[in-house]
């Protein structure tokens, strides 16, 4: 064998791995009397917002959100205030996270729509992948996100007896965990992917859809 055929075989003993988990909710705010709020929020000169109930997706770094909906101008020296403004905001002070999500509406049919009044398409979705840090600011989102108008015109489809439904889809990743591993892992473990699923099952982790029979409500996931 020549000196050249052994370029590029390499032994390897041991090595390492590094890993990340991640945490997703899809949370909506449900507002009722919406038309009410949009068409005094645009005629006052006042600062006008509104912000949800607190939630959280159970990461590591016990994160608290909620989302902020304002109404502002169309741009620093108008008198008109005519768009709404959302943004995902956090009460903990000196949050640093690694974040992706996206925010909507849910039309009459319950589909997602965005901002730019398409119908939600997790294939191509204008996913955020953003470094949350609150040290400078609490919120992060759209100023410009929907037009007032846009959301009175009912052939929109946004209201049903007059309540709107807004959220997010958040995803929050935990800090990267690094060690070593030996060559042999795989073939050491006794693992079968049937005792992941049971795990699933009996912690409820990362459940992604609730059904509800009766007063009963029961965590499942998606895979099943």
């Amino acid at each position: 064998m020549s000196k050249d055929a052994n370029i590029g075989l390499i032994n390897i003993k041991e090595g390492g791995y590094s890993f990340t988990d991640k945490h997703t909710i899809i949370y909506t705010w449900t507002i009722n009397e919406i038309s009410s709020w949009l068409k005094t929020a645009k005629s006052t000169q006042d600062d006008v917002h509104m912000n949800s109930p607190l939630f959280s997706t159970g990461a590591k770094i016990k994160d608290s959100w909620y989302l902020q909906l304002k109404i502002v101008k169309d741009n620093v020296g108008s008198k008109n205030k005519s768009w709404v403004s959302i943004y995902l905001c956090t009460i903990i002070k000196d949050l640093k996270a690694r974040t992706k999500f996206i925010f909507f509406f849910l039309n009459n049919e319950r589909k997602k729509i965005l901002h730019d009044r398409t119908v939600f398409n997790e294939s191509s979705g204008p996913w955020i992948d953003h470094l949350f840090d609150n040290s400078s600011f609490s919120g992060w989102g759209f100023a410009n996100f929907v037009k007032i108008d846009t959301l009175l015109e009912r052939e929109n489809g946004f209201f049903q007896n007059d309540t709107l439904i807004v959220g997010v889809d958040l995803t929050v990743y935990d800090d990267y965990v690094t060690a070593n591993s030996p060559n042999n892992l795989l073939e050491d473990s006794k693992r079968k992917l049937s005792d992941d699923f049971e795990d699933l099952f009996e912690t409820k982790k990362k459940c992604d859809i609730i059904i509800k029979v009766g007063d009963q409500k029961f965590d499942v996931h998606k895979l099943f």
